[in-house]
């Protein structure tokens, strides 16, 4: 069972005309020239999780997120694009490339005293409300997960979000997980609509939603 299409592409000179008998040559058809793009920008991407991150931003309820997903999804850079979106700032902290942070959630659990050596120590700013706080490589940061129940209870003005591999958190076995104290969120692989947005073919992309009927392939 495949897809029977017949829709307009561009070619870069103008509109043309193709019938499409296989989704998967759809597919082939935009890797080539996506590929041969030169002028595509990652900041031009459209992620449907962003919308599912605003919803989290305006929430009542909000508690810090963490963010899951394999390896090289896309985690931090949609937490950087959300934070530059819709943040006065972004505070970014990488407890990989910068391992002394961690000792900042081994000796207290006050909120306040945790942000103010971090941003001594990494000299950004972190506002309430206005400051997108991410912590990102968390999975091998078993107290800095712990931390999120503090600022679950006592900071919850501070908007933090965790990146970390799925399989690195459920290693990672902290010895008191926040349970009921975080909001989960999973990001997946691009899919072929988000390819087609970020390739600027917006028309081909709301074509495809439309589509809901499978038909056999025609008999010669």
């Amino acid at each position: 069972m495949i897809l029977i299409l017949s829709f307009p592409i561009r070619n870069g000179t103008g509109m043309i005309r193709c019938n499409i008998t296989n989704v998967e040559a759809v597919v082939c058809l935009y890797c080539r020239k996506f590929n041969s793009n030169k002028n595509v920008r990652s900041d031009s991407m459209e992620r449907f999780i962003l919308k599912k991150l605003l919803d989290w931003k305006d929430s009542p309820y909000r508690k810090p997120l963490i963010l899951k997903g394999v390896r090289q999804v896309g985690k931090t850079w949609i937490l950087k694009e959300f934070g530059r979106r819709c943040y006065e700032n972004t505070a970014y902290f990488n407890f990989d490339e910068n391992e002394e942070y961690k000792q900042f959630f081994e000796t207290t659990k006050d909120v306040d005293r945790i942000l103010q050596n971090l941003m001594l120590a990494s000299g950004q700013k972190i506002l309430p409300e206005k400051t997108l706080i991410i912590f990102d490589e968390v999975q091998d940061c078993p107290k800095v997960i712990n931390s999120m129940k503090y600022f679950c209870e006592n900071a919850p003005q501070y908007h933090v979000a965790c990146a970390g591999s799925l399989l690195g958190i459920a290693l990672a076995k902290p010895s008191s997980f926040p349970v009921g104290k975080v909001n989960f969120m999973q990001i997946d692989p691009m899919t072929f609509p988000e390819f087609l947005l970020a390739n600027g073919d917006e028309n081909l992309a709301q074509y495809l939603e439309q589509v809901d009927t499978l038909e056999p392939i025609p008999d010669r």
